[in-house]
């Protein structure tokens, strides 16, 4: 199964560069620390994130919109 990652984040963060991400976390208010750009840099680079940090994406993306948000259609190889 593979997730997205750079579609998900062109998707629900205004187009998804790295100062993008880390500017809507912070802005969202979440009780955690922002990833650094350097660490969005290398997500995207490798198509990978780690279940924790893709847990704060949802968060904020949830945040950011109001409503919360499916990731099935960023998904590949997923059962049906």
């Amino acid at each position: 199964m593979t997730f997205d990652l750079k579609r998900f984040l062109t998707d629900h963060f205004r187009g998804g560069s790295p100062g993008d991400v880390v500017a809507i976390v912070r802005a969202v208010g979440l009780t955690v620390k922002p990833p650094s750009e350097e660490a969005v840099r290398k997500w995207v680079a490798r198509n990978s994130i780690t279940g924790e940090n893709l847990a704060v994406l949802l968060a904020t993306a949830e945040a950011d919109r109001g409503s919360p948000v499916s990731v099935k259609h960023y998904m590949t190889g997923a059962p049906k």
